[in-house]
């Protein structure tokens, strides 16, 4: 795809630009480290709305949010007050693709 740039003295310029690649799922976590609040942004693959992000504790394994996602992209607000200080991981899992997962540190 191109696409054509004017500027102040009507030269044009040429580009690339690089599609996003709709076939994979993604998710991104802030702050990290974090302590009373986290912020999980997600987009999922080929136009999906379901999916499901979960909040677990690596030491214990105990999982602590499990969220069902009916939209195709957002961010999701997390209270973590009452979290143990530790490591934790965000995964999103989404049907037939391969699960993303993102590691955590709690800190107080």
């Amino acid at each position: 795809m191109r696409f054509s740039l004017h500027n102040n003295t009507s030269d044009k310029e040429e580009m690339k630009v690089n599609l996003i690649n709709n076939n994979e799922v993604k998710i991104t976590a802030y702050p990290n480290p974090f302590n009373d609040e986290l912020n999980i942004g997600y987009r999922l693959a080929n136009d999906e709305n379901q999916a499901v992000i979960m909040l677990m504790e690596v030491g214990s394994g105990k999982i602590y949010a499990q969220y069902p996602v009916t939209e195709n992209h957002g961010v999701l607000n997390f209270n973590t007050k009452n979290l143990s200080v530790g490591i934790y991981l965000i995964s999103i899992t989404q049907k037939n693709l391969p699960a993303k997962y993102i590691k955590l540190v709690n800190i107080k």
